[in-house]
């Protein structure tokens, strides 16, 4: 379930635009000398971004340069955000470029450990969130929030017993 697309070799005129954000999602500038900018997309698992950043073009220093380090959000337009893990520099005293690699934003639920005491949880309830599944998640990861829940979920309750569990491996595997 997904798909590679190597940017170089696709017949597009333009090659994508990757916008540079911060954490909170305001934009910092678009990453125009951006190259081998491949995309790994994968429907209901983690996706990933790679591409290359050289600290100048033509003799000129590129925008942003300094600015591409780990944690910042790289938005690939009509693709998805990805979170940039810490990019590898290389160079020769003459030329230095950046190595990068982002994954979907949901990569960032694998740094959160989730532990639920042996007991009967409710998956989601909208009026009193709290102590629901969703409502333990929606904790562990404040910038997120809750989209559409099917209605023969909301109510449902199940026992859970987890300790120091990845989020992530919880949500697709446990949960």
């Amino acid at each position: 379930y997904g798909m590679v697309i190597d940017f170089s070799k696709v017949d597009i005129h333009e090659q994508p635009v990757l916008i540079l954000k911060n954490t909170s999602g305001v934009p910092l500038g678009t990453l125009g000398a951006a190259s081998n900018v491949i995309a790994d997309i994968k429907y209901n698992e983690v996706s990933a971004l790679d591409f290359n950043l050289p600290a100048y073009t033509d003799g000129v220093e590129v925008p942003n340069y300094n600015s591409v380090v780990g944690m910042r959000i790289i938005d690939l337009q009509d693709m998805g955000q990805f979170i940039l893990m810490n990019p590898k520099e290389t160079g020769n005293g003459v030329k230095r470029v950046k190595t990068c690699k982002a994954y979907s934003l949901e990569y960032e639920f694998t740094f959160k450990k989730i532990t639920l005491q042996n007991g009967t949880y409710n998956f989601w309830n909208p009026v009193a969130p709290d102590d629901t599944i969703l409502g333990i998640i929606l904790d562990l990861m404040p910038s997120w929030s809750v989209g559409t829940v099917d209605s023969s979920l909301i109510g449902k309750y199940r026992t859970y017993e987890v300790s120091e569990e990845n989020l992530y491996n919880f949500i697709k595997n446990t949960l």
